[in-house]
């Protein structure tokens, strides 16, 4: 839908950037400039996280909230990237529907790289190699620590 999308607002600028005898009349240019628009916004709603989460509650109902809306996001880090989806990435999103809830998540590294490469919700929490988990886990330790013994 994203690719046809696209096709058809590039038809429609083809159309209103025609000249000479090809040259749309006022009332033509008038009606194409608010179909442009028109599917503008569709594309940017179709390209919404928020969108295809409000679209498909089922998600949210499944997984709740935050969790649902970082599943819609992985799914645009996929289309944004041209990546192919792997079968072990099934796996992985529902895994990474852990990270609302956790301080760090380890994920692999191309999966990880994915996810804070398109910023999804929470990426700061994203480990994505093993040797730096030692160094995290102290760090999230020491901040905890600071803040109950500053709680006292």
């Amino acid at each position: 839908m994203l690719a046809e999308q696209a096709d058809l607002r590039a038809k429609l600028r083809s159309e209103l950037t025609a000249t000479g005898k090809n040259a749309l009349s006022v009332e033509g240019r008038e009606a194409l400039t608010a179909l442009e628009r028109e599917v503008k916004t569709f594309g940017s709603e179709l390209k919404s996280p928020e969108e295809l989460t409000k679209n498909a509650p089922r998600w949210k109902e499944l997984f709740g909230e935050e969790s649902g809306l970082l599943a819609a996001q992985i799914l645009y880090a996929f289309y944004k990237d041209e990546r192919d989806i792997k079968n072990s990435d099934g796996i992985d999103l529902i895994h990474a529907m852990y990270l609302p809830h956790a301080d760090l998540w380890r994920g692999d590294k191309a999966f990880s790289t994915l996810l804070i490469n398109n910023r999804v919700d929470f990426c700061t929490r994203i480990v994505p190699s093993l040797g730096e988990l030692p160094g995290r886990i102290e760090a999230v330790i020491a901040v905890q620590g600071l803040a109950s013994s500053g709680a006292r």
